[in-house]
């Protein structure tokens, strides 16, 4: 994701960047940044929003340090690790994993969406015939195969 996205959610959420705070540089969330495409940033705006505002909800004795490990893409999906989240957190974050199929990695469309092949990708069509992937074969959700997996 382009840092400019990156610091926003940082600048908004510095909650779950607590090392920044003792950091010296550039703003860096993680390690690696977020491991992702652009297009996804509205999902984990919002993800991150319904977080912190469940955990503001909390009794002070039952919150807990917020701390994100890593945000990337695995399998064509999104992936949120974040140490330290009871059940109705792992419920968000996986609705929004899962979401996250549905969503254009690139664009954010939620239409005519699609994975490619080999490297897994979701993408929409025009996306992916814009020549925004690497890769040279496109699926819609519509043609999977049964027992194949993205």
């Amino acid at each position: 994701m382009k840092t400019e996205l990156e610091n926003k959610l940082v600048k908004k959420y510095p909650e779950f960047f607590e090392y920044l705070k003792t950091h010296k540089g550039p703003l860096m969330p993680m390690v690696f940044g977020f491991e992702h495409g652009d297009g996804w940033f509205n999902l984990l705006d919002k993800l991150m929003g319904d977080i912190i505002s469940y955990h503001n909800q909390l009794p002070e004795d039952k919150k807990w340090k917020l701390s994100l490990l890593q945000v990337k893409e695995k399998y064509g999906g999104l992936r949120f690790y974040l140490a330290g989240a009871d059940d109705y957190i792992w419920d968000l974050i996986n609705n929004a994993e899962e979401e996250s199929y549905n969503v254009c990695e690139i664009c954010g469309s939620k239409e005519n969406i699609g994975h490619t092949q080999v490297w897994i990708k979701t993408v929409c069509k025009p996306c992916f015939d814009d020549g925004k992937t690497n890769m040279n074969i496109w699926k819609s959700k519509e043609e999977k195969n049964d027992g194949e997996d993205y």
